[in-house]
């Protein structure tokens, strides 16, 4: 299992988050961060990542 951390969670950081789920067998996505506070937060949220 790759893990993978996206670092900057702007536009084009939702079509990597939409890529790494469909690879869910292959990959998680480990970490997200943001320098933008409460940014990273919420694209989790939106993503619903546990």
């Amino acid at each position: 299992m790759i893990r993978v951390a996206i670092v900057g969670t702007g536009g084009i950081a939702h079509a990597h988050m939409e890529a790494y789920l469909t690879l869910k067998e292959r990959c998680q996505v480990a970490a997200l961060v943001d320098s933008i506070p409460g940014k990273a937060r919420r694209f989790m949220e939106e993503f619903v990542i546990s």
